[in-house]
């Protein structure tokens, strides 16, 4: 039976290649498009198969089936076309930002103490505002990926303000503070928040990224939880601007020796209620979701945020047999 994969590489990556070797030895073929491959008035889609040795163009029906990347929402109209023709592995449905993920952890008795104190940063009053509670704060962009556009803002010892980016520090005064806002904050709705000190013993922060994939039951696993390490980084672990990983047990055998295994083993159950969670206030099934949580100084953990398209670079031979294990289960489930 051949499967659909969407995304939205020119061509085929090196995870779409081990997928498709992986289904093939589970009796599946891989059709690689993107949203212009797909024929409307044709309903017809001019994809890749990978033949064992270099990807083919090949001109199919629409599989009944199509793991579709978050990312390829972009193109509303293709995505809404084929959901008319098949089961898609992501959907538009109740799509959650990061500001109102923490509102409804917070609602919950068994997320609240996991939530950070934030709020939409709707003005530079805000920002004051939290401020005035915090001391230190980190604005983001409601919707992004990778890091992108976060800011750390704190009140340093001259009672002035500090905004940190990626590797850059400045210092303006609580009357730039407006400016700031109307420069930087200004075209993306944001989200502020409490800053949690997730910093090693060398001052680089860090987090952890637990990576949720189904698996052939349609059931939770983790598939793998790793260190992000921000090296010389003012805000956030983004390894894309510099940084290492680590393994998450090492990590934290290594810095919290006398409570890392308990500390792994709640980093697991967390994982799995979250992403139960997800599905729950979207109510719809998802097929993968990464969590970033922050591990405070004395090893409380606060949920950053939720990623439904997470990086694959450092599990993709988990990701390629959980997820070809998942199309089996849709195979039987969902035709």
């Amino acid at each position: 039976m051949i499967i659909g994969y969407m995304r939205n590489f020119n061509r085929p990556n090196i995870l779409a290649k081990l997928t498709s070797l992986v289904a093939k030895a589970k009796g599946m073929e891989i059709l690689y498009f993107r949203a212009d491959d797909v024929n409307m008035d044709k309903k017809t889609i001019n994809g890749f198969i990978f033949t064992g040795s270099e990807w083919h163009r090949m001109e199919t029906k629409i599989p009944k089936i199509i793991d579709v990347s978050q990312f390829c929402l972009v193109y509303p109209k293709v995505v809404r076309y084929l959901e008319k023709h098949s089961y898609l592995t992501v959907s538009f449905k109740n799509r959650i930002s990061k500001e109102m993920l923490q509102y409804k952890l917070l609602e919950d008795e068994d997320f609240k103490r996991y939530v950070i104190p934030s709020a939409s940063c709707s003005s530079p009053f805000k920002i004051k505002e939290f401020l005035s509670l915090y001391k230190d704060v980190v604005i983001k962009p409601t919707r992004s990926q990778r890091g992108v556009g976060v800011y750390r803002v704190f009140i340093n010892d001259k009672g002035s303000i500090t905004i940190g980016h990626n590797k850059i520090e400045q210092e303006i005064s609580f009357e730039e503070l407006e400016n700031f806002y109307n420069e930087k904050l200004t075209e993306k709705k944001h989200v502020i928040q409490k800053y949690i000190t997730s910093r090693t013993p060398q001052g680089d922060p860090f987090d952890c990224r637990i990576h949720m994939e189904k698996n052939g039951k349609g059931e939770w696993v983790v598939a793998k939880k790793y260190i992000r390490i921000g090296i010389g980084q003012q805000v956030i672990s983004n390894v894309n601007q510099g940084g290492g990983v680590a393994e998450a047990r090492v990590f934290l055998k290594a810095n919290y020796p006398n409570s890392a295994k308990k500390m792994l083993k709640e980093l697991n159950q967390l994982g799995l209620k979250l992403a139960t969670k997800m599905e729950q206030l979207r109510e719809v099934e998802i097929p993968t979701v990464g969590f970033d949580i922050g591990i405070d100084r004395d090893g409380s953990f606060y949920v950053f945020e939720a990623n439904g398209a997470p990086d694959t670079s450092r599990l993709r031979g988990e990701v390629a047999m959980y997820r070809t294990d998942y199309y089996k289960y849709l195979i039987k489930n969902k035709i």
